[in-house]
């Protein structure tokens, strides 16, 4: 939000503008990475993938438990 705001002060909209296209394109490919290694770790192992099931369980209980 600084980066933007600082970039649509200096130079006007358009620089904003294109600061927070980057960000959001940015952002786009980390997430992207982070769920394709996700994926080859839990593909490689049955293991992995009952943890993370079962984090995710957990995760919805205590959000449920939370919201009460």
């Amino acid at each position: 939000m600084a980066l933007v705001g600082r970039n649509t002060l200096a130079g006007g909209r358009l620089d904003g503008a294109r600061t927070a296209i980057g960000t959001i394109l940015r952002l786009g490919v980390h997430a992207n990475a982070a769920v394709v290694g996700l994926s080859v770790v839990i593909a490689a192992s049955a293991t992995a993938f009952n943890v993370v099931k079962l984090v995710g369980a957990d995760y919805l209980m205590w959000l449920g438990l939370a919201t009460l």
